[in-house]
């Protein structure tokens, strides 16, 4: 286990009140439903924030900004008009998505002119929602704030796990065995913050032993072991329990990749299929997927 100054872990804590994460509350006052209240007083952990939605917008725009500004000419690109929005606000109301960064991603993001935000993932938009695989069935309906895993970026490939029956949300989910590949947005049940994220991979990758979580760790346990689900994964936080990637973190990854022109851009987006993904568990390769923080 890795030390620390004390600055270093005071200053994090800091940053965590200054973005709104933390706030001190008085006893007897008006509870947000975004607020944790196992907390010890004064401190309320709180799973959504304006801060969260503000970085977690500017990442997602400014990275269809860039694949746009690549697109081929002749492209879908017929006007310089912006819209906002992937998925009508009354399609969120009928699947019950209460108020987070869920509900206000999905009805504030920058609308892309191109389907694939990334090798192999397309955007959810309307007219695909109905792809959502944890959403519960009316009879089947959760507690009033809870949010269930929301597929934002979905692959056409699936991830099989009849073998090992194991969910990546730590749960059995409706004994779900065949779901989507692509990228959820975890369930309030699952993570302290609406933008914790999971990518889930069709194929299993990192048992040669080079893919990397965020601390550094390999995939798997003692040793190297191929895994569908810790692409991007946060791993051991030192200063907090947040056990999963924030979302804005990962498209800032993905920017970089398409302005560093590490992956390629062709009229429908960024070109490119799912097999695109197995470049993390490569030596050439994997430390461009690693997404690291400066006190690790």
């Amino acid at each position: 286990m890795k030390w620390y100054p004390l600055e270093v872990v005071l200053d994090y804590w800091l940053s965590t009140i200054r973005r709104g994460m933390i706030v001190a509350v008085p006893k007897k006052h008006l509870e947000s439903p975004f607020e944790d209240r196992r907390g010890i007083h004064p401190w309320r952990h709180m799973r959504f924030y304006d801060a969260m939605l503000d970085e977690t917008l500017d990442a997602f725009n400014k990275l269809v900004e860039a694949i746009e500004a690549r697109l081929p000419q002749g492209s879908s690109l017929n006007d310089d008009s912006i819209e906002h929005g992937l998925v009508d606000a009354d399609v969120l109301q009928l699947h019950d998505i209460p108020p987070g960064l869920d509900r206000e991603f999905l009805q504030c993001a920058r609308t892309p002119r191109f389907k694939h935000i990334a090798p192999g993932l397309e955007v959810i938009t309307t007219s695909t929602f109905s792809k959502q695989p944890f959403i519960p069935n009316p009879d089947e309906k959760a507690s009033q704030d809870e949010v269930p895993a929301i597929l934002l970026f979905c692959s056409k490939l699936n991830y099989d796990n009849s073998q090992d029956l194991i969910v990546p949300f730590g749960y059995r989910c409706r004994h779900i065995t065949t779901f989507p590949a692509g990228l959820y947005l975890a369930p309030t049940s699952f993570s302290m913050c609406d933008d914790a994220c999971k990518f889930i991979l069709p194929f299993r990758i990192g048992g040669n032993g080079y893919a990397r979580r965020t601390d550094g760790a390999l995939y798997g346990g003692d040793g190297p072991e191929d895994s569908y689900k810790d692409l991007y994964s946060l791993g051991y936080h030192p200063f907090e329990t947040a056990n999963e990637q924030n979302l804005a973190s990962v498209l800032r990854n993905w920017l970089g990749m398409v302005e560093r022109g590490d992956w390629k851009i062709d009229e429908n987006g960024v070109a490119g299929g799912m097999e695109i993904w197995k470049e993390a568990g490569t030596e050439d390769h994997w430390e461009k997927y690693v997404i690291k923080r400066d006190y690790f």
